[in-house]
């Protein structure tokens, strides 16, 4: 329930953040999710990592 309010919350702030730069609709609609699927990705990389003892490289930290 909480991820959902959260994400619901994250995709219109970015949403609305991208039509007011000027970007068109299908731009302002696919922004937020291509943000949020690289931290996703980041973070999966991430604990694959650590479970396999490793720290995860360089690359998925720069998300954070």
């Amino acid at each position: 329930m909480l991820a959902s309010i959260a994400g619901t919350v994250s995709y219109l702030h970015m949403h609305l953040l991208v039509e007011l730069h000027g970007q068109p609709g299908w731009a302002a609609a696919l922004t937020p999710v291509s943000v949020d699927m690289m931290i996703v990705a980041a973070s999966m990389t991430l604990l694959a990592e650590s479970r396999a003892g490793g720290g995860g490289g360089f690359l998925p930290w720069q998300c954070w």
